[in-house]
């Protein structure tokens, strides 16, 4: 059995405080250059149904570019993490999200998610982008998150070859570093900074 890397706990932690130090007005003006650098990519403004992520603990805010998605009739999701989670199903479950309007509650993370109804999920196929939080990032599509692996296990069937969403990252530009991945971890295909979109090799 292979031994998983670990991400040196100082890393993660040292990544983390730099994006938590950032100020409002610095966290405000990186949200509103993500959303316009979002809304010019072909790619991203054509796509139907997107999932995005509430931001918690300093990570780089989407929710400006969510507003708009909504507004022009895309389909928003976020992820779900089930309290219980069942047998051969996904770690993340991904559900229907109208902004402003649907209820929320705190996951045991601490994190804000739509108050749980299998009936609003959808398979994390049926997606068609994923905007992933990031802890840090590298240009070769590698990602540091929370340490959980939530993102990878839901999407390791992509690596085998299921029709999978596109998984794009959105960070701080501050929070780019060099990345020694695990075999088992699935790549990004872009990630969007609030100064520049890079595109990862074959992606």
């Amino acid at each position: 059995m292979p031994i998983r890397r670990k991400i040196m706990p100082s890393l993660r932690q040292q990544l983390r405080n730099k994006r938590r130090s950032l100020t409002r007005s610095e966290q405000l003006s990186a949200s509103i250059a993500l959303a316009r650098r979002l809304a010019t990519d072909l790619a991203i403004i054509t796509a139907r149904r997107i999932a995005f992520y509430l931001p918690n603990d300093g990570e780089i805010d989407p929710t400006r570019f969510m507003f708009w998605c909504h507004a022009t009739g895309k389909e928003i999701y976020l992820p779900v993490v089930p309290d219980k989670p069942m047998p051969n199903t996904p770690a993340l479950l991904f559900q229907a999200y109208v902004p402003g309007f649907t209820n929320l509650v705190v996951n045991r993370f601490g994190v804000p998610e739509p108050q749980f109804d299998k009936r609003r999920c959808i398979k994390a196929s049926s997606l068609n982008l994923v905007f992933l939080p990031l802890v840090g990032f590298d240009r070769k599509g590698n990602r540091i998150g929370m340490g959980k692996g939530y993102y990878d296990k839901t999407f390791s069937d992509k690596v085998r070859g299921f029709r999978a969403p596109r998984l794009i990252g959105l960070a701080h530009s501050i929070q780019e570093t060099e990345i020694l991945p695990n075999p088992w971890d699935v790549p990004l295909e872009e990630v969007f900074t609030e100064r520049e979109k890079i595109s990862m090799p074959g992606g």
